[in-house]
């Protein structure tokens, strides 16, 4: 997973300025590669890694959410999920 706040500088940037690419993360350039040089593996590769991030844990309990009000917590761009080091 990447550090919250370098994706959250990357999007900020591409914000500020749209032909901005920043690639976040070690592998964000080996998908750009593998992307270019086998398109056909890659896309089945990512497909296989997103449907088993997103279909193979249990889906989540019931929450309110920030839909209808703001959170108390979790709010911060690290989101408690990584200590610096």
């Amino acid at each position: 997973m990447h550090d919250p706040e370098n994706v959250a500088d990357a999007i900020l940037a591409a914000a500020r300025d749209p032909s901005n690419e920043d690639i976040v993360g070690w592998d964000g350039a080996i998908k750009i590669a593998a992307k270019r040089f086998l398109p056909g593996a890659a896309d089945a590769v990512m497909a296989r890694m997103m449907h088993k991030t997103q279909m193979g844990a249990p889906p989540a309990t019931n929450s309110p959410g920030a839909v209808h009000s703001p959170v108390q917590d979790g709010t911060e761009v690290s989101g408690g999920r990584r200590a610096k080091g």
